[in-house]
Formats: C-alpha cells, sequence, structure tokens
C-alpha cells in the first residue's frame, strides 16, 4: 500500500543498499548472475548481470578492450547477502505457484518492501 515495494534488481539494490528496504523478496526461479568485470589494463571493476555464458560473452564483447571475467554468483545469492550484511529480512518465494509464477513472470522474481518512500 502506499507505493511502498519496489521490483527489479537496480532499485531493489538501492534499496537494500541504503536501508530503505524492510524486506527483500526474492524468486527461487531467477537465473540471472552478476559477474565482475576487471580490466586487465586499468584495473577498473565494474559488475554487469546476464542470463546465461553466451549473454556474459557477448556484454565482454560490446564493452570491448581487455575485459576479464574475475567472478560469477547467482544474482539472488548476491541480493541475500546484500540483505544480510544490513540486517534486512528474506522472504524466497517458490515459482511453484501460482502467485510465485506470476512473481517471477511479470516482476523477474526480485522485488522489496520498503521501509519509506
Amino acid at each position: 500500500s502506499d507505493g511502498l515495494a519496489t521490483y527489479g534488481e537496480t532499485e531493489v539494490r538501492k534499496a537494500l543498499e541504503t536501508k530503505q528496504a524492510s524486506t527483500l523478496l526474492v524468486s527461487e526461479g531467477v537465473a540471472y548472475k552478476r559477474a565482475k568485470l576487471v580490466d586487465t589494463t586499468t584495473g577498473e571493476a565494474q559488475y554487469i548481470t546476464t542470463k546465461s555464458p553466451f549473454d556474459l560473452q557477448e556484454r565482454i564483447k560490446s564493452i570491448g578492450g581487455t575485459v576479464r571475467v574475475e567472478s560469477e554468483t547467482p544474482l539472488v545469492d548476491d541480493l541475500i547477502d546484500l540483505a544480510e550484511r544490513q540486517g534486512i529480512a528474506i522472504v524466497i518465494i517458490s515459482p511453484d505457484t501460482a502467485e510465485g509464477a506470476q512473481f517471477l513472470g511479470s516482476f523477474y522474481g526480485i522485488g522489496a518492501f520498503l521501509r519509506y518512500r
């Protein structure tokens, strides 16, 4: 109610980092991974989210330069770790129910209830 929820990786991550979120909602069905890429020339790191190894390779090609994958983590695990560090409650939702499948399909399986707007 009152718009005290958000969804999608970028918005949820921001809400977790700022402790604006009171509860993280994640679906067991989320297939995305978060990869840390490092430029071998400058040492500069950046993070990207991908759905498949092919998608990761395409994203690396589009970035160009000399980039290597330093680490790759399931997106759900990354968000759960962030929520735990911030002391935020976590609810894991099964995609095996009608509501869980709808959450995964409509909201990409990532959402958060907010403490404030």
